[in-house]
């Protein structure tokens, strides 16, 4: 009988995923067990010794029904096995318990020694960092790629951390980030491109720098785009050219992709994986160098006609650009997740949004 039970019970237990389940389970095979018993218990008679002192002993037999016996068994035995059931479950779902905790934690680890790995990476530059002057970038009327810039001289190298760090002292360079309008080129109509000539402007009117001194990094223009090895230098150069930027802006209007004819904006921006790549990246260079005054990204020349501004928004039909020391927080990711914390970045943020 008990070794029934604990087959069947082992059995329910790969059948249900419940605690009520694997309780009524318990409950179900000790009553089959017991039951079949019960025929055979029936016609039982229970005897016993009776002693009556010095006098002797004498026998008494004792008529006791097996149907009493049978339901105290059967009590027991259903309280038992329901008991084990839960005990069983119990100690599962500790098990369980215990697995995730150990898995998020080496999760963590995990995401922590990748985090010092970039921060150390992020100390070098493995590929010059390549600007283009705001004057030429407004000129072109699209974006270009690296290769055909690089050939018509139109690029800035910036070959070490030293170098871009003392260009920026007498220059101000933007960051752009953006999402791609096809599966191509990055802005087939020049839309982005647009967007981005009035993000500089914005800035060179709110942080007071002449246009002149304004330098431009977009990745199209400044990553190589044929060859794969310095590709990924460039890629790992990344939180480097974050780091000696003056601004990092977003570029996420409203619009449809070219091909897929699907919605692009700050919510599709935000769950691209390179777009996630560049605002960690910017994250990551704020983080490591704390907290700063936002007229150290002043190039000294235009330092005494910076003023303090807390915001100012530039409006031109639908589309506005919105400058602002800290932004708002991006909207809620559909899951209820967040995306990306934009409140722990203290260097100068752009977004630009039709909405």
């Amino acid at each position: 009988a008990a070794v029934a039970a604990f087959a069947g019970l082992a059995i329910f237990f790969f059948l249900f995923d419940s605690i009520l389940y694997r309780v009524c389970a318990a409950a179900v095979v000790s009553l089959a067990v017991n039951g079949m018993h019960y025929c055979g218990m029936q016609s039982a008679q229970y005897y016993v010794a009776k002693y009556n002192g010095i006098w002797g002993a004498q026998t008494v037999a004792l008529e006791l029904p097996a149907l009493n016996v049978l339901i105290g068994v059967l009590v027991c035995n259903l309280v038992l096995m329901a008991s084990m059931g839960y005990y069983v479950e119990v100690l599962e779902m500790v098990r369980k318990r215990e697995g995730e905790a150990f898995e998020k934690e080496l999760r963590y680890k995990g995401y922590m020694n990748g985090a010092k790995e970039l921060i150390r990476r992020s100390k070098i530059m493995r590929y010059p960092m390549c600007v283009m002057r705001y004057e030429n970038f407004a000129r072109l009327g699209r974006l270009m790629p690296h290769e055909a810039l690089r050939d018509s001289n139109r690029l800035v190298y910036l070959n070490t951390v030293h170098a871009a760090t003392k260009f920026r002292k007498k220059r101000f360079i933007v960051f752009f980030s953006h999402q791609w309008l096809s599966c191509k080129i990055p802005d087939p109509k020049s839309r982005h491109f647009q967007d981005m000539m009035r993000a500089v402007e914005g800035l060179s009117k709110v942080c007071g720098v002449k246009l002149k001194n304004m330098y431009v990094w977009v990745a199209y223009c400044s990553i190589p785009q044929e060859g794969l090895d310095q590709q990924q230098l460039a890629i790992d150069s990344l939180a480097t050219y974050a780091a000696v930027s003056s601004a990092f802006v977003i570029v996420a209007p409203q619009v449809l992709h070219t091909e897929t004819m699907t919605p692009c904006n700050f919510m599709t921006y935000s769950k691209r994986c390179w777009c996630r790549l560049e605002v960690f990246c910017s994250l990551l260079s704020s983080l490591r160098k704390g907290p700063k005054d936002s007229s150290s990204s002043i190039p000294e020349e235009d330092a005494e006609e910076v003023k303090a501004v807390k915001e100012v928004e530039f409006v031109d039909g639908k589309a506005g650009v919105r400058l602002a020391a800290l932004p708002p927080p991006p909207p809620p990711h559909p899951t209820g997740t967040a995306t990306t914390d934009l409140q722990e970045q203290h260097r100068a943020f752009l977004a630009v949004d039709d909405q």
